[in-house]
């Protein structure tokens, strides 16, 4: 009778690693598509980000350099 128990008990062990076994392989898919998915919507927000700057920086008006201020205000001065 013990023995029994003891061999049933060991079957019921390797039934539960065995399934635990097979639902790891499920689990790792799972996350590797949920974090394929987060990277996907990144750089979709991302890229979206970066068309807008770049649309509002095309309204901007580019710095001028040290010598056209200069010149700019050299010229307003004397008026």
């Amino acid at each position: 009778m013990r023995n029994e128990i003891i061999q049933s008990h060991l079957t019921f062990k390797s039934k539960c690693k065995d399934l635990e076994q097979r639902l790891h392989a499920p689990q790792l898919q799972a996350q590797s598509l949920s974090d394929t998915e987060k990277n996907h919507q990144l750089k979709i927000a991302s890229r979206q980000f970066l068309d807008v700057g770049s649309r509002s920086l095309d309204r901007v008006r580019p710095v001028q350099s040290t010598t056209e201020y200069r010149l700019h205000t050299l010229s307003t001065d004397r008026r």
